[in-house]
Formats: C-alpha cells, structure tokens, sequence
C-alpha cells in the first residue's frame, strides 16, 4: 500500500512539472515575464520534491 502511495505522489509530481513546463513556455512565447519567473521558481521546487522522494 506505501508503494502505490508513493507512486501516486510520484507520478502527480511528474504531471505538475509538465504542466509547469508547458505554462513556461506559454509565458515566454507571450512574454509573461512576472509569471514566468514566479513559475520557474516553482518549477525548480517540484524538480526538489521529485529529487528528495523516497524510492526515486
């Protein structure tokens, strides 16, 4: 049961990048600057969390 747990955590946390990337690259084609630095930020939090999960 922990391993589908952390599976779960693990694939949200994979889904959540990818969204993450796409909406940087939306910000940039549109030059949403503010946005696109607040997101990076997140985006560099997430790739963290990925990094930091157990069973990586």
């Amino acid at each position: 049961m922990a391993d589908s747990h952390f599976q779960k955590q693990k694939d949200a946390v994979e889904q959540a990048i990818a969204f993450a990337e796409a909406a940087l690259e939306v910000c940039d084609r549109q030059g949403f600057i503010f946005a696109a630095i607040d997101i990076s930020s997140a985006l560099d939090k997430l790739k963290l969390i990925k990094d930091q999960a157990p069973g990586k």
